[in-house]
């Protein structure tokens, strides 16, 4: 497979947070953009099984199978990603120069199996597993991310946004189970985890406490002015905004 240049590839985006956070993807309706949601139907409907419940309900006993099938089907989108990738300028869907993902590869690797580990739900050699697998991905296909919007918000806030949305398979997730993937996360795109010394990408803070439409343009504005300063021969004028060309 060719490596495209900069100029040449398409821009990939992800949408970093944990449960409960603000993170539709959908919202970003801009000109030329693919979005890829997270693939949570997959999770809680594997052949029957809600995978998503099951891990949630005893994490010790399911956290290898949960992450094993998670990685799994991140892979799936990276793969369609690279196969939209294979010529010059053959940027997939409708045309578009962007894409975004909720979550990533990357995601799953440096913040839920190490948290996994650190709270003793992946056994040691559950854990070299799941990191082989990830090091010959990295090794082999290419998983670059440009930018990444991590939509940090406090714990408390989620915990009470998932309250209110009443997904079933979340009824028994424990708010000091949201402080744990908190920090883990400001670990991992805020305090340059250690244990991901390859991370080059821009990381993009919004502050997702705020209300849903406020979140969406602060991410929204942020993601346009990177654009416009790193990839500005992809934008033209149109009516006073930028618009993907």
């Amino acid at each position: 497979m060719k490596e495209l240049n900069y100029s040449e590839r398409r821009l990939e985006v992800n949408v970093e947070n944990y449960t409960g956070a603000v993170k539709n993807v959908q919202h970003f309706d801009l000109v030329q953009l693919e979005v890829i949601p997270e693939p949570l139907e997959k999770w809680c409907d594997m052949k029957g099984h809600n995978l998503l419940k099951l891990f949630y309900e005893n994490p010790k006993k399911t956290n290898f199978l949960f992450q094993h099938y998670v990685q799994l089907t991140r892979l799936m989108d990276t793969i369609k990603k690279l196969k939209s990738q294979g010529n010059d300028f053959d940027f997939g869907n409708n045309g578009a120069r962007v894409r975004i993902m909720e979550r990533s590869l990357q995601n799953n690797r440096y913040c839920f199996i190490e948290m996994a580990r650190k709270q003793g739900d992946l056994e040691d050699a559950e854990h070299s597993v799941l990191v082989e697998w990830y090091n010959w991905l990295e090794s082999n296909l290419d998983l670059k991310l440009d930018v990444i919007i991590y939509l940090q918000t406090e714990p408390g806030v989620v915990y009470s946004r998932m309250k209110s949305r009443g997904r079933s398979e979340e009824a028994t997730v424990p708010l000091e189970y949201l402080t744990a993937l908190h920090d883990t996360y400001e670990n991992w795109l805020v305090n340059q985890n250690p244990e991901d010394p390859s991370r080059k990408q821009e990381v993009v803070v919004v502050n997702a406490n705020q209300g849903k439409e406020e979140v969406f343009e602060e991410a929204k504005t942020r993601l346009m002015e990177h654009f416009k300063k790193n990839r500005p021969e992809i934008f033209c004028a149109h009516e006073g905004s930028y618009v993907l060309e």
